[in-house]
């Protein structure tokens, strides 16, 4: 079960995420690199299952956002 604490950090983290994007809502090759790494994964591996993309917000559901 999920805290409030928990889902107020993750909706801070998500929008910090967000406010990296450029217009159309995709993260630089290397902002995209970054997320991936915090969280153990790295772009091979997503592209791998979701195509060659950067969008922020398929990539922050594939992290499970």
């Amino acid at each position: 079960m999920e805290t409030t604490s928990s889902l107020v950090y993750e909706t801070i983290y998500v929008a910090d995420v967000m406010a990296c994007t450029t217009v159309n809502g995709c993260l630089s090759q290397r902002d995209a690199n970054a997320l991936l790494s915090e969280h153990g994964a790295d772009y091979e591996e997503f592209a791998e299952e979701c195509g060659k993309i950067l969008d922020a917000k398929s990539i922050l559901h594939w992290l499970g956002y």
